[in-house]
């Protein structure tokens, strides 16, 4: 069948959303490469040589963009705007700006527009495009740090990491990696943060005073900046878990007092980490213990206390596994439930609690799927019967504080109709740029292929990726294409060493039962007030004003910076975290105006 697929959404970098397309027609257009398109309505795209002279048809040169979706520039960076954002030649207004993206391009003889390569120094790293020169600024701005330079390297086993060199304020008192990335998350998104940082006496340079980057000196493991609080395993349990880690993590001299997200512990890293350990204890390790204890010794005497009555519950399903997990225990403040989005985890939800603040509970509610061997729920309102029970054994009355993000909003708003039906009092209800069922359910139906190609996109794999391997996996069987899927992301280190294919498809089974049971729901309508939470640049365009029907007292809605991924990661999170906080402190007593109901963060 004849198909229609429109390729757009080419932005060279943050600073422009959609800046060419190009419509495919027939399925013998979809191959190797595409190119970039056409510039769209009211953008423009110009092929210039070094003087800034356009080039003729065929000849690479500098892609530049401008016209009315170029942004000012960086913001508060004006030596980096001066620098990427030029003045137009081409143009009669005065102040007008052209973008020079970096990126070398060719006119085609049809006047499409072919991408060829990078002309400046960005990097790219787990699909991601990366200026280092950004995140040297952002690293010299961070305290006892006066020099840094950032490159690429390439760890033992091929994985490309960004490493940093920093020169200290105080060589007496180096800066510490921890801290450095805790003050690098207030700035940059995670995907730019450095994995390791070597603290050297001072950079060395070229003859002309330049950064010598070949000079820089190689990775060798030692982990400098743990030195000073470094503590070795003393017991044989904790020298096996410093040896997982290690190994998951792919990190060196791993100290008790470490922390695993700290050390770059991602959701599948912990799937991998307790797999791991639950083969080589013969024990059931619930991953919300990773949550209660993050570091080595703490792990250690958890597993010291909980060892017997583990080995005896992985058989069992009386309550030894349960869906309510405590992310931050907190002090004397109402609790905060969040419900897990389509993939069933919430791991999600772990920088939102602290940003939120360690005085502030912060509890999850996650897929019962996840428990190996359980089906998982095929309906929402079974779902959230099961996740009312377990709420209610930990705060037995209201009001309740609920939310979710993506599907976790539709869950957390059945949740909070039901119980509201039941006479508790929610005091609030938080969707994050959650689709409303409804839009869900007007949206096509999908094969497994698509399926699958979400899911991967849900798992963090980029959409460069899932396009490339589409063609490749269409043919085969559904167990065939995750097999393919898990090869492919291992040799392009998208997903971490130790992954295995029924840990896949036990995710897998997760996302389409969670999928499914959201295309089946037929929501009533909730008597209270609902707080949306809407990413500005989601591509998906998630309508909130679909939610006004579902609302006795109408939708609340609160735009905030990022993408439907990002605004849970840094630094946009903390935005996220100041917009609910606000929301506990200030309830809503009146229904919004719903021609005025955008709050703007």
């Amino acid at each position: 069948e004849a198909c229609e697929v429109l390729v757009n959404g080419y932005g060279p970098t943050e600073n422009t959303t959609f800046t060419a397309c190009h419509r495919m027609t027939e399925a013998n257009q979809i191959c190797e490469t595409v190119s970039i398109g056409r510039p769209i309505s009211n953008t423009q795209i110009y092929i210039l040589d070094s003087g800034m002279k356009p080039v003729p048809v065929g000849v690479v040169g500098e892609l530049y963009t401008g016209g009315d979706g170029l942004a000012r520039g960086y913001l508060r960076r004006p030596a980096l705007t001066a620098e990427r954002f030029v003045p137009n030649p081409f143009s009669q207004e005065a102040g007008e700006r052209l973008y020079r993206t970096g990126d070398l391009a060719r006119y085609m003889e049809d006047g499409r527009i072919e991408f060829v390569g990078r002309a400046d120094e960005q990097v790219k790293v787990r699909g991601f495009r990366i200026e280092p020169g950004e995140v040297e600024t952002a690293l010299v701005q961070c305290e006892g740090v006066r020099e840094s330079v950032v490159v690429v390297r390439e760890d033992a086993r091929g994985e490309k990491l960004l490493v940093a060199y920093v020169v200290a304020e105080s060589p007496e008192q180096p800066p510490k990696s921890g801290e450095l990335r805790a003050a690098l998350r207030e700035r940059l998104p995670d995907y730019m943060i450095p994995t390791t940082y070597v603290v050297l006496d001072q950079l060395p340079l070229t003859p002309n005073g330049k950064v010598d980057r070949r000079a820089l000196p190689a990775l060798d493991g030692s982990r400098p900046e743990l030195e000073s609080r470094y503590e070795k395993p003393r017991t044989n349990l904790e020298k096996l878990l410093a040896e997982m880690w290690q190994d998951v993590l792919e990190v060196e001299a791993v100290g008790i007092q470490d922390d695993f997200f700290e050390l770059g512990g991602t959701s599948l890293r912990v799937v991998v980490f307790v797999n791991k350990l639950e083969q080589r204890l013969n024990v059931h390790v619930p991953v919300k213990a990773l949550f209660g204890a993050p570091n080595i010794a703490a792990l250690a005497e958890y597993l010291k206390e909980h060892h017997a009555q583990t080995v005896s519950a992985a058989s069992r399903e009386d309550g030894s596994w349960s869906p309510l997990v405590e992310i931050q225990p907190g002090t004397n403040k109402p609790p905060l439930f969040f419900v897990h989005p389509v993939g069933g985890n919430v791991f999600c939800y772990f920088n939102l609690a602290r940003r939120l603040g360690t005085d502030q509970p912060f509890y999850a509610l996650q897929s019962i799927g996840l428990n190996n061997g359980h089906p998982g729920h095929t309906r929402i309102e079974d779902m959230v019967s099961y996740y009312i029970e377990h709420l209610r054994a930990v705060q037995p009355a209201g009001p309740y504080h609920l939310g979710g993000w993506s599907l976790g909003g539709v869950v957390a708003f059945e949740m909070a109709r039901q119980l509201k039906a039941d006479g508790a009092d929610v005091s609030l209800l938080a969707l994050i740029d959650s689709p409303s069922p409804s839009a869900f359910s007007r949206m096509p139906r999908e094969d497994d292929l698509s399926r699958l190609a979400s899911f991967a996109i849900d798992l963090g794999f980029t959409q460069e990726h899932v396009s490339r391997s589409f063609n490749d996996v269409r043919s085969l069987p559904l167990e065939d294409q995750l097999a393919y899927m898990l090869d492919r992301a291992l040799a392009e280190n998208l997903i971490p060493a130790g992954m295995e294919l029924d840990h896949l498809q036990r995710l897998f089974r997760v996302f389409k039962t969670n999928r499914e049971a959201l295309r089946a729901y037929v929501p009533g309508v909730y008597a209270g007030q609902i707080t949306y939470v809407q990413a500005v640049d989601n591509n998906a365009n998630q309508t909130p004003n679909d939610w006004n029907e579902f609302a006795r007292d109408g939708v609340e809605v609160h735009q905030l910076p990022g993408d439907h991924y990002s605004i849970l990661k840094d630094p946009y999170v903390n935005a996220l975290a100041q917009c609910i906080e606000q929301r506990i402190r200030n309830p809503a007593t009146e229904p919004p105006d719903n021609e005025n109901n955008l709050v703007h963060f």
